[in-house]
């Protein structure tokens, strides 16, 4: 039975706290009411009492944990000791970086037909998984604090071998010997002379840029091995320590070699390195251009050996690579070998400019060194013990990385995920759909069907604008005006998931913490009184409704620049070519910059809508210039492939068109100035071959 309605007593107003204007009031409406029956605003039908159960991080479980993956292990099942997946979020980045850059090579090569199919949910939270772990500006430092260091040390013979840099971006380095390192560098023992040197984290990194650009990346085989307890990445210099060797129980040892292995792979640094696999899945080396797989330590010593040629046994490749001489990167061989291999490697001497990194499998469980607290000289071991993890003879505790073979294998889909349809192979899919409800849906050919959509984002009152910087404007040009960057945010979201826009999944897109309904409930106040101050809506009507049940409701007078693009090259493919251009220059004059530019949204990559908001702007202005080329408006095509340029540099289409206008004209040195702008985007790409397009 329910029970009566308690009355509430009136509070008294304390004398010396003025009365909240009404304006001011919380917005109750954005919270939900846990067990009254509410009537929604677009349901005719009453709906039933629910209890809102408040947003956890734990509803959607990273889908990359090592622990889950040694369940299935025999006699691991559970184990609290396993390997954490991806050391404090650097090895996030390496995957990342390697994501990227074969999707810029895959949207580079999309024609103005291009599609993209919908991204499988499964591959959607394995970014979205790394995109919350990544922390570039740690990266960035490390790099630069590393030059630093070779920049006091190219003089002698010692080299880094253990490097740490904590969660502030203080850096320790562990040296093969004492060495001498210039200020802001200071001795861990206060001596003139030492082998342990801290860079502390007040040290900007504008103080390390004069020494460090002098000199290019002294330790191309950095690998990243694990994180301490306090979040401090933990690197292993691997051709200065020539073996490492991870002692677990299991599967655990076989997955910190293969984490350490799709690290370093995913380094640009380690770019020019060959990496070499025995009995390690390929799917370890992340498509690294570099890396080969063989069936035995003997052939992976003989394959070193042709790699390398007669350079084989120079050992001062640290000072070499830092000055940069002969320029040559001078690059290493690393060896990855699984523990069935293990006892073959051992019994080879390995060359100075080839690094092995073994997994062993502890006898019976035991996972200590042959001593108690030290190894065989000159030897350095990730081993597992009773409690922790430890970097030996350092005497480091560590969680080390670790990768199981399903999780390498979901990082191998993400990487070959976005591939580019050409609609002229197929039904051409509404592209306007793509962006707007960042669904598949059903491939059409753009005529019936888009009228009704169309009217709608023509007669925007409000555009959420995200070619570019992400901003709100009106229709006389005012600019919105955000206290808070998480309204803005949200209204970025619920304008590109206006089809599904619901609160649990703004909470779940927006933050990778949970928050409290009363913070959400803000934001969205916040978002709904910023569009209320820039543009009053019609009486009786909100920007923003206020719900009571679990949806966030765009007006439809709310609208985006991707919705009004996609809208306008829907028209201009049934216009006539002068009606057709007119309307295609009006939608290219919206595009401004990179979707989502200078933001750090976590949803826009890992749901695949950048990439389709990129597919959409390079069509518009292929069109455009591709009817422009017809009509020999020269001018116009430079403008119209610039807009596109913008958005995806060395766009081989938008390149080619540009050469044709150039080479039309008869301007020989044109049509060469674009093909050098090319050249110069394809090799800036990190593992890039340097291979133009066949296109072009």
């Amino acid at each position: 039975p329910e029970r009566p309605e308690r009355a509430q007593p009136e509070r008294p107003q304390h004398p010396d706290r003025p009365e909240r204007p009404a304006s001011e009031a919380p917005d109750t409406a954005d919270v939900p009411a846990p067990t009254t029956p509410v009537q929604a605003d677009d349901d005719p039908l009453e709906t039933k009492p629910t209890v809102a159960q408040p947003a956890t991080s734990n509803e959607e479980p990273p889908p990359l944990t090592v622990p889950d993956s040694l369940d299935d292990v025999e006699g691991t099942s559970g184990d609290p000791f396993s390997p954490a997946a991806f050391g404090a979020g650097a090895l996030a980045i390496g995957v990342l970086a390697v994501v990227d850059t074969r999707r810029r090579r895959r949207l580079r090569s999309s024609s103005v037909t291009a599609r993209l199919p919908q991204r499988p949910v499964a591959l959607v939270d394995t970014e979205r998984s790394l995109r919350r772990l990544e922390s570039p500006e740690r990266h960035a430092r490390l790099d630069l604090s590393l030059r630093s260091a070779a920049a006091s040390m190219v003089g002698g013979h010692e080299r880094i071998r253990i490097v740490m840099i904590d969660a502030r971006g203080g850096v320790t380095v562990m040296t093969s010997g004492p060495v001498s390192l210039a200020r802001p560098w200071r001795s861990h023992d206060d001596g003139p002379a030492s082998s342990r040197w801290d860079l502390p984290a007040a040290v900007p990194i504008e103080d390390l840029a004069p020494a460090g650009r002098q000199f290019d990346a002294p330790c191309v085989a950095l690998a990243l091995v694990g994180a301490t307890a306090s979040g401090a990445q933990v690197y292993v210099d691997l051709e200065s320590v020539g073996s490492l060797t991870v002692v677990g129980r299991a599967a655990a040892a076989e997955h910190v070699v293969c984490a350490i292995a799709a690290g370093l792979a995913s380094q640009v640094l380690a770019e020019s390195a060959h990496l070499v696999g025995v009995g390690v899945p390929a799917t370890a080396f992340l498509r690294h251009p570099n890396h080969h797989v063989v069936e035995s330590v003997d052939e992976a010593f003989e394959l070193a050996g042709d790699l390398l040629g007669s350079d084989a046994e120079r050992d001062e490749t640290f000072r070499l690579r830092a000055r940069h001489t002969s320029g040559r990167a001078w690059e290493p061989v690393v060896l990855f070998v699984a523990a069935r291999h293990g006892d073959d490697l051992r019994a080879e001497v390995i060359p100075a400019r080839v690094a092995a990194v073994v997994a062993e499998v502890a006898p019976d469980g035991v996972t200590r060194p042959a001593s108690d607290d030290t190894c065989p000289e000159g030897d350095v071991r990730v081993v597992q013990g009773a409690a922790t993890w430890t970097l030996q003879p350092h005497a480091i505790e560590l969680d080390p990385v670790g990768l199981s073979s399903s999780e390498l294998e979901q990082i191998d889909q993400l990487i070959d995920a976005d591939v580019v349809l050409d609609e002229r192979d197929g039904a051409r899919a509404d592209v306007g759909a793509l962006v707007a409800g960042n669904g598949a849906g059903v491939a059409d050919d753009g005529d019936a069907g888009d009228d009704g959509i169309d009217e709608r984002v023509e007669d925007w009152d409000v555009l959420v604008r995200v070619m570019g910087l992400v901003d709100v404007i009106d229709r006389d040009g005012n600019t919105g005006e955000f206290t808070k960057s998480k309204s803005l945010e949200l209204l970025a979201w619920a304008a590109t998931h206006r089809d599904r826009s619901t609160r649990q999944g703004a909470r779940t897109a927006l933050w990778d913490v949970d928050v409290r309904d009363a913070t959400f409930a803000n934001i969205v106040s916040e978002a709904r009184r910023a569009l209320a101050r820039m543009r009053q809506p019609a009486d009786g009507h909100e920007w923003l409704a206020r719900t009571m049940n679990a949806t966030l409701r765009l007006d439809e007078r709310v609208t985006t620049d991707a919705e009004v693009i996609a809208a306008s090259l829907r028209r201009a493919r049934r216009q006539e070519a002068a009606a057709a251009v007119a309307t295609l220059r009006s939608a290219v004059k919206l595009i401004r910059g990179v979707p989502f530019a200078d933001t750090a949204y976590l949803w826009p990559d890992a749901e695949g809508i950048t990439s389709q908001m990129v597919v959409l702007a390079t069509s518009c202005c292929g069109e455009l210039a591709r009817r422009l080329l017809d009509a020999d408006d020269h001018e116009g095509l430079f403008w119209a492939t610039g807009q596109g340029l913008k958005v995806l540099p060395g766009h081989e289409e938008l390149i080619g068109l540009r050469m044709r206008a150039h080479a039309r004209k008869g301007d020989r040195s044109g049509v060469r100035q674009e093909w050098e702008t090319y050249e110069r985007v394809v090799l800036a790409d990190p593992w890039s071959d340097g291979e133009p397009a066949p296109c072009l």
